[in-house]
């Protein structure tokens, strides 16, 4: 009994401060009070945590950005906790929060403290690395950031999330070397990097830069070797097929030229042989055209105009057939006579 009316006259003393505070007083609830961690800068792509505390239970809160209502949360306590991501640089400005009753009359309690965030926009970090000539399992990893920075240090993870080490750079320089020692061939492994740079007394990390792994870096390089005898392999066949090509050009043109050598002789040699027998032909027609003339046994009787008989010799000559054809004037379309007799009136 003693417990439950404790109990009793605690809340019978919050409502009636609630109603109080809403009757005589301000007409709303007690001020908010507003806090951020890790703080009101950060970084593009960075996260930031708001807690809004009340003074009673069982309350909706609300966080704001300017005027406009970002989240609305009703915890099961007098406070709730408001998680922002990934960040941008729209989304600075002023954030405040505010509570009020879940149910009953819309009641606003006082908005809290104004709270300036910033959120900046720094570029991600360059990252390279290169392995130490003669130290097998000995790299370097350079870490470089943009030259209109004031980086203060630079950070090395293994994988995305566990910090390697830290080292801060020579002064107005922007980069700076990772040694890396002992790395076997059966570690495969991703590093980063990031740097810091120091906004409104705050240090405020980059966003982690691309990652590199020795390892696998290594074996996707491997095959560009392969790659590059294959060009090589494919470069040679290329030229041996051009020079073959030429060569059989070559090969034709010769044959092409022994050709018209031996036409061109050919014919030399034909107009020779022509001309050598039109020159025989002149001289055979030069040879004396002679005629075989004889006296034949044939008599034939004539009748003179003074009626006497009279007895008459024929005379016969035979023409050389062969002296005949030689010439232009002997038909060739019909065949000679082996001898061609002319009848001469001899008195």
């Amino acid at each position: 009994m003693p417990s439950a009316f404790v109990t009793c006259l605690i809340f019978s003393c919050y409502f009636l401060d609630m109603w109080n505070w809403v009757s005589f007083g301000q007409g709303s609830y007690p001020k908010a009070t507003l806090e951020v961690s890790p703080g009101n800068v950060t970084a593009r792509g960075g996260n930031l945590t708001f807690r809004c505390v009340g003074l009673y239970p069982s309350m909706q809160f609300i966080l704001y950005r300017g005027s406009d209502v970002l989240k609305t949360l009703d915890p099961p306590g007098s406070e709730a906790t408001f998680l922002l991501t990934d960040l941008q640089p729209a989304d600075k400005g002023a954030y405040t929060c505010r509570y009020l009753p879940r149910t009953g009359p819309t009641i606003y309690s006082d908005a809290s403290d104004i709270i300036q965030i910033k959120v900046l926009d720094l570029a991600k970090p360059c990252i390279s690395w290169a392995a130490v000539k003669g130290v097998k399992g000995d790299y370097k990893i350079n870490c470089s950031a943009p030259e209109d920075q004031k980086v203060k240090s630079f950070f090395l993870y293994e994988g995305s999330v566990t910090q390697k080490t830290d080292r801060k750079p020579p002064p107005k320089e922007h980069q700076v070397t990772f040694p890396i020692s002992g790395v076997s061939d059966s570690t495969s492994m991703e590093y980063r990097c990031s740097y810091q740079v120091k906004e409104s007394g705050r240090l405020v990390a980059s966003p982690l830069s691309d990652p590199v792994d020795f390892r696998k870096d290594e074996e996707q390089n491997k095959p560009d070797e392969p790659a590059k005898n294959n060009y090589i392999s494919l470069t040679t066949i290329i030229i041996s097929v051009v020079c073959s090509v030429l060569l059989v050009i070559a090969l034709i043109a010769v044959i092409i030229v022994y050709i018209k050598h031996k036409t061109n002789k050919a014919g030399s040699d034909s107009q020779k042989s022509s001309l050598s027998k039109g020159a025989e032909e002149i001289e055979r027609a030069a040879e004396t055209m002679y005629a075989s003339v004889g006296r034949g046994e044939q008599r034939d009787t004539a009748i003179t105009t003074e009626g006497a008989c009279q007895e008459e010799y024929l005379t016969y000559a035979v023409i050389n057939k062969d002296a005949l054809k030689k010439h232009k004037w002997a038909p060739s379309s019909e065949p000679a006579e082996a001898t061609v007799y002319a009848s001469v009136n001899v008195q």
